[in-house]
């Protein structure tokens, strides 16, 4: 399995060197010794700087162990044959799929089609010339804000806090899921925004981003696409439930008369 990480300056010089072999990492996905993790330089200010580097996974330790925290993980790493990807990026095999996936997402047939004319232009290519690993990522990360703005105006109505509660119950959900195995929605819906977002993207704090989320949730509805059991952590130990919005809405007000 391949892993997409950004890596800062500071350490990507070191793991290309080989002088740092190892790698800690919050478990935001499931490693396995044998993957590869293909890792893409950003700077200070978290942009890419178009140096990649290709590496295997030859050991994992999971936390919480050796002064190790629960919800991390260190991986021994080693350069993975040619470091040279391929000159055309990965894309879908046919618009079909392609699609398909979109409408998973919930984006607009005006926005899918942007991304799709845009890579198909490039090859499938990044900004900097370096081939897509993941043709699916690139269309999560699209940045359509014409799209945005629209998704924005059908969830701002105040009346609706879903906009509001939806993004603090999977920050809250992210934090303890390191300590069980499995977390059980009773939303389903909502569970499907992790499962296409992961973990990472779920329990951003980005405006951006919790505009993807919420839009992305309000598709799962309309379109009945449910999760209800998603994987925690491969050190977690049995199950917890993740409330509905409404009974999260009830928590926090019991958690305000209390204070």
């Amino acid at each position: 399995m391949e892993h997409l990480i950004k890596v800062t300056s500071h350490f990507f010089k070191y793991i290309l060197s080989g002088e740092m072999p190892f790698y800690i990492r919050k478990i935001d996905q499931i490693y396995s010794a044998g993957d590869k993790l293909i890792l893409f330089e950003i700077d200070d200010v978290e942009k890419e700087t178009g140096n990649t580097a290709i590496m295997k996974v030859t050991y994992i330790l999971n936390g919480p162990c050796y002064g190790l925290m629960d919800g991390y993980c260190i991986m021994g790493i080693k350069r993975a044959g040619k470091q040279n990807r391929k000159q055309v990026g990965n894309h879908p095999n046919n618009d079909e799929e392609y699609f398909e996936y979109a409408k998973k997402l919930g984006r607009s047939q005006e926005s899918a089609q942007k991304c799709l004319d845009y890579y198909t232009k490039t090859g499938w290519k990044m900004n900097k010339g370096l081939p897509i690993a993941d043709w699916q990522a690139a269309l999560r990360t699209w940045k359509d804000f014409s799209n945005s703005a629209e998704t924005s105006n059908k969830t701002s109505d105040p009346t609706d806090d879903t906009r509001i509660l939806l993004p603090l119950l999977l920050q809250e959900a992210n934090k303890i899921k390191g300590r069980y195995e499995i977390l059980v929605f009773d939303d389903p819906f909502i569970g499907n925004v992790v499962n296409v977002l992961g973990w990472e993207g779920a329990a951003s704090q980005k405006i951006f981003d919790q505009r993807e989320i919420i839009r992305i949730y309000f598709n799962s509805v309309q379109n009945r696409l449910g999760t209800s059991r998603v994987r925690g952590s491969i050190n977690g130990r049995g199950e917890i439930r993740v409330p509905d919005l409404p009974h999260y809405r009830e928590i926090l007000k019991r958690k305000q008369i209390k204070h």
